[in-house]
């Protein structure tokens, strides 16, 4: 085994809390807080349990894991997270789909009660996003393709809308009727929302090698170079 390889630190919304792992005879899950430097283990997986994903819910007040599971008897893997409340200790064990092979992100939206999760259909091998719920465990199919991603700022400050790409190409969905905007087909790094739902990101000029921060406002479909010639773009 490992000793003391830390995965993160992850920091929590309100910046006052870091998460992270210690691999070695004993896998651990910390949360340290910052202002008094304390370390806390929030979990230990068992033997059987191999930590792959640390999500903070946006109050700051819970920790999701995603755990792969083997089970020796079957010889079985699966997936499953646990959500830890810091105030109380309690720990909740969330499902996930089922048909899921792999999951690679884990996002939570602004609510704190619904979270994205992105992974590779056992069957088909195509990328999906699921939206989950907590408060009663059910899953929506949202989007499924050869090739999906969520990275950066997803959700919208209201959480009706995220940002994603599909084989490059970087699109809106609304989550509420399912409509899939195409922002930019170009190539596209990075994404921003602002608290009035608009999408900052970068996109790179091959002509000029120049990268460019540009403005997309879904309610209208327009989209504005603001500024070039700079690189990761975000909102103050």
């Amino acid at each position: 085994p490992l000793d003391n390889l830390v995965q993160g630190p992850i920091p929590s919304p309100d910046q006052r809390k870091v998460a992270y792992v210690i691999n070695g005879d004993t896998i651990r899950v910390i949360v340290m807080d910052v202002d008094t430097q304390t370390p806390s283990t929030v979990l230990t997986p068992n033997a059987n349990e191999f930590v792959f994903a640390l999500n903070w819910v946006p109050d700051s007040q819970s920790l999701v894991i995603g755990l792969f599971t083997f089970s020796p008897l079957t010889g079985e893997f699966a997936i499953v997270t646990k959500r830890v409340d810091l105030r109380t200790g309690n720990t909740v064990l969330d499902a996930t789909p089922q048909n899921l092979s792999l999951i690679s992100r884990l996002a939570f939206a602004p609510n704190g009660t619904e979270y994205l999760v992105s992974g590779q259909d056992a069957g088909s091998g195509e990328t999906q996003i699921w939206l989950g719920s907590t408060s009663d465990s059910t899953f929506t199919l949202l989007l499924s393709a050869p090739s999906l991603s969520i990275e950066g700022d997803v959700w919208n400050a209201d959480g009706s809308q995220i940002a994603y790409r599909d084989n490059g190409a970087l699109r809106v969905l609304n989550v509420l009727d399912g409509e899939s905007q195409l922002v930019d087909g170009e190539s596209t790094s990075g994404q921003s929302w602002s608290l009035d739902g608009r999408l900052l990101y970068e996109r790179f000029d091959f002509d000029s090698s120049q990268p460019s921060a540009v403005i997309y406002q879904p309610e209208t479909g327009q989209s504005q170079t603001v500024a070039v010639n700079t690189q990761s773009p975000q909102w103050l």
